[in-house]
Order: structure tokens, then C-alpha cells, then sequence
């Protein structure tokens, strides 16, 4: 997370000395601020805004207790209680309140490291918390066209990045929320919110609200964009950031105004990001024809993902007419290929290959509008992929192999067998290891490879996360059998 905020609250200066020393030891970067007695305590905490409050149950003036409830639901913080006494109603008390734990003096490392550490998986899961509500309030308020003015609270400036998702948008929607999720934990502190949210399967906006110091906070999102993407280079991102707004109202017309304009990026700037205020002026500047094909091409690829084979013959007739207005020429100067080369990478675009491509296309939709809800063409892969499992098997690959798009064959994949292509190869690697494991003397690096891994540490990683245990757990129970 960002740098941590500590409060020390002690009446005694060799306590507070001593917890500091421990502190500093694992948590190098922290900024700790160190207060006497109770009164000290809440006036420090209301403007510095801590994460851990270590606070003294007896201290002059305020106890530590009693600024624990003076500063219920104002300071946002993970309390642990310290004592010389061990008493029953103390604890009590602190539970609660819900404090992290409640510490005897004298306070030994491990003790502190211990609780330092529970306290900050308990930061963790209630910053998540917190992201989890406020993108379900989001989306309500988003998807029903509402946006109440007491969503954002007083005071509070958003900023949003609508990141519109090209290629196998399912797989790596998952991996970018976790990725997400991740930065937001390590840029930001609870105060701000951020938080990440699916919009729909190839659309997800990042939402940060800039409760303090506004252009900090606005470089701490900007921090996290550039983080995701140097993290998922792999992945086709194009995204357009709203202006800073003051409002729930703007920010919302804004983001509408962006996932409607969204197959833009079609035609300018594919796989970058651009400023809302950037796309109106280059929107004004282009001509309607043009959007007209952006518009159309993309809504083809839908209807590809979708299989509705007759509305893709009628987009593709006003496609060709678009074209043949515009001349070809024209296709050179726009981002159309780089788009088509992304959601379909096993074939060849360009102005020579356009509509026969598109024909290609077409006539897969066709054949598989004829497959038995696809049980055919999955049964057909499943087979190919039980026999050929520790082969470097692509999801590209068995769409050329049988004559499907990517798209359309994670799409049945998924729908016939609840699991993606990738994790299924994975499992099948997984199972054939253990009975390898478990039934030869082969390493565990020789195994991890005739089964198709050319990592041991990614096959023992899978393993763990399919059987609970470890290659290597495996080896020894055998020996000492």
C-alpha cells in the first residue's frame, strides 16, 4: 500500500521508543508520529489521517479507551490496545470496538511483527470491502441511468478511465482485476476508494474519488494506469480518462459519453490512451462515413462473439458500401487493421484481404449456427487436447485446427464445460503429473516437462492450487514409505 501512518500514544517515552525501534525494523518506510495521551491522540489522528493507532489504555488527560470511542466512525484506522494489566473488561471493551488485538506489556517483537501483520490484512480486506461497495453502487447508478448526488460525499473529486478490451477480453478481465486490485491496495489508502468495475464483457472503468489533496491523489491514479499496463502489456488496452469532476451528475454523463463513443479508437490512437476532451475535439474533425466504419466494423466483431450469422451478412453488405464511398485508400490511414489483427490474430489484414476475410467469417458463424449448441466442435477439442495436452496448445490454434473463430471457441468452451481452454489444458497437465509423481521415479522437473510445463515453478504452483500440496510433498511421502 502507499506509505504507511502510524500514531505511537503512550504517556511513557521508553514505551514509545521501544515500539518504534521494533516498527522501523519491518516497516522501514512508515510515517510514525508519537502522542502522549488520549486528547494528543485524536487531534494528531483527525488531520494525519493514520492507517495503525497503537494506543496506551492508561495515559493522562484521555485514556487510550476512551479515545477509541470518542474517535468511533471518524478515524478510519486499525486500533491495538496496549496494557500493563491484564483485565477482563478491558479486553472486552476493545472487542467491542473492534480493535485489531489487545497487547500485554512488556511487547516483544514477535508480538508486535504479529499483530503489525494481522492488522494489515485486516486493512487489506476491508480496503477491498470498501472497493466492493462502492463499484456495486456504481454500476447500480451507472447502468440505471441515475447518478444521486450523495453518491460522491462532500467535498470529494473523480476522476474515471473507461478501458475498452480487444482479443480474448474474458480471460483477461479476470487477470486485470486482480491486477487492479493489487495497485489500488499499494497506491492509495482507505480514504480515496478506488475501485475497479466490469461494465460489461470487453468494457471496465477505473473510478478513483480525490477525497484530499486533489492533484496528489490524481497522480497516484495516474500511477496506477501506467502500472497496469506495464503488468499486462500483453493485453490490448484503449482508454479514455474523464476530466477531474466535481460531480456524480458529470462523471457519469462523461463515462456515457465514452462507452458510446467507444469504437472511435477504431480510428485514431488503438491501444493508447486519450483525454475525453481529446476525443470530442478529434470526433468534431472526422468525417461520418468514417465513424459510420468504425461503428460497423466493431459491431461485426459482436456479431461474430454471438453467432447471429444473418445480421453479420447485413452488416458486412454496409461495410462494403462504406468503402467502396470512402474508396480504399482511405483504410490505410485508419487503426481498423490493428483492431482486426487483435480479435483475430491467426489471420492476414489488409486492403486485399478485408472482405474475403470477412467472408471466412461468415461462413463459420454459418456452420456453427448448425452445431448442436456446439456440443460437436467441443467434444472434437476436448478429444484433441486429452490426447495432446503436454503439446504448446493456443487457443489460436485449435481455432485454425477447427475452423472456428478464438472468439466464438472460448465462448462454447466456457458455456459446455465451465472452465476456460487454458485452465482445462492446465488440469489435464496437472492430473497426468500427479499419476507421474505418484507412479515413476522421474524428478519433479522431468515430470513438470513431459507433461508440457517448461517452468517447475508454474507446475508446482498449479499443482498446490488442484491438490493442496506440493510436488515435492508427494516425492517425500513416498520415501519415507
Amino acid at each position: 500500500m502507499s506509505k504507511m501512518r502510524i500514531i505511537l500514544a503512550d504517556d511513557e517515552a521508553v514505551v514509545r521508543f521501544a515500539l518504534k525501534s521494533m516498527l522501523m525494523q519491518f516497516c522501514k518506510n512508515a510515517e510514525i508520529k508519537e502522542v502522549e495521551n488520549g486528547e494528543e491522540l485524536l487531534q494528531t489522528a483527525y488531520g494525519f489521517h493514520p492507517d495503525i493507532i497503537f494506543a496506551d489504555i492508561k495515559m493522562p488527560e484521555m485514556t487510550g479507551l476512551e479515545a477509541l470511542e470518542a474517535g468511533e466512525g471518524k478515524i478510519e484506522a486499525q486500533w491495538i490496545i496496549l496494557s500493563g494489566y491484564s483485565e477482563f473488561e478491558y479486553a472486552r471493551t476493545c472487542i467491542r470496538h473492534g480493535v485489531v488485538d489487545y497487547l500485554l506489556k512488556p511487547i516483544s517483537y514477535e508480538e508486535l511483527r504479529a499483530v503489525y501483520d494481522k492488522a494489515m490484512r485486516q486493512r487489506r480486506q476491508k480496503f477491498i470491502d470498501m472497493m466492493e461497495k462502492s463499484r456495486n453502487d456504481f454500476l447500480y447508478l451507472l447502468s440505471n441511468e441515475r447518478s444521486e448526488k450523495d453518491y460522491n460525499r462532500m467535498g470529494t473529486y473523480i476522476i474515471a478511465e473507461v478501458m475498452v478490451i480487444d482479443g480474448d477480453a474474458a480471460q483477461e478481465m479476470a487477470l486485470m482485476e486482480k491486477e487492479m486490485t493489487d495497485i489500488c491496495a499499494e497506491a492509495f489508502s482507505e480514504e480515496d476508494i478506488p475501485f475497479w468495475a466490469k461494465y460489461n464483457d470487453s468494457i471496465c472503468i477505473f473510478v478513483c474519488e480525490l477525497q484530499r489533496e486533489k492533484w496528489e491523489r490524481e497522480k497516484r491514479f495516474s500511477f496506477c494506469m501506467k502500472s497496469l499496463r506495464a503488468k499486462l502489456s500483453q493485453i490490448c488496452i484503449t482508454s479514455y480518462r474523464t476530466e477531474i469532476c466535481s460531480s456524480a451528475e458529470q462523471l457519469f454523463r462523461q463515462i456515457r459519453q465514452i462507452i458510446n463513443l467507444k469504437y472511435f479508437r477504431l480510428l485514431l490512437r488503438f491501444g493508447s490512451t486519450s483525454g475525453i476532451k481529446e476525443l470530442e475535439e478529434q470526433l468534431v474533425s472526422t468525417e461520418t462515413e468514417r465513424l459510420t466504419l468504425a461503428e460497423h466494423m466493431e459491431l461485426f466483431v459482436k456479431i461474430d462473439r454471438e453467432q447471429d450469422y444473418m445480421h453479420g451478412v447485413h452488416i458486412m453488405q454496409r461495410i462494403e458500401n462504406t468503402v467502396e464511398f470512402l474508396k480504399m485508400d482511405a483504410l490505410d490511414e485508419s487503426k481498423i487493421f490493428d483492431f482486426l489483427k487483435i480479435v483475430y490474430p491467426g489471420m492476414v489484414w489488409n486492403r486485399e484481404t478485408l472482405f474475403w476475410n470477412m467472408g471466412q467469417i461468415l461462413d463459420q458463424m454459418k456452420e456453427g449456427a448448425g452445431l448442436k449448441n456446439g456440443l460437436d466442435v467441443i467434444k472434437k477439442v476436448k478429444e484433441y487436447i486429452d490426447t495432446y495436452y503436454q503439446k504448446p496448445i493456443t487457443v489460436q490454434w485449435l481455432a485454425g485446427k477447427f475452423h472456428i473463430s478464438p472468439n466464438y471457441l472460448s465462448m462454447l468452451f466456457k458455456k459446455e464445460t465451465s472452465v476456460n481452454i487454458v485452465k482445462y489444458i492446465n488440469q489435464m497437465r496437472i492430473k497426468e503429473g500427479e499419476h507421474l509423481l505418484r507412479n515413476t521415479d522421474l524428478s519433479v522437473k522431468a515430470v513438470a516437462e513431459k507433461v508440457g510445463f517448461s517452468s517447475t515453478r508454474y507446475f508446482s504452483k498449479l499443482f498446490f492450487e488442484q491438490y493442496q500440496c506440493y510436488p515435492s510433498d508427494i516425492r517425500r511421502k513416498q520415501r519415507s514409505e
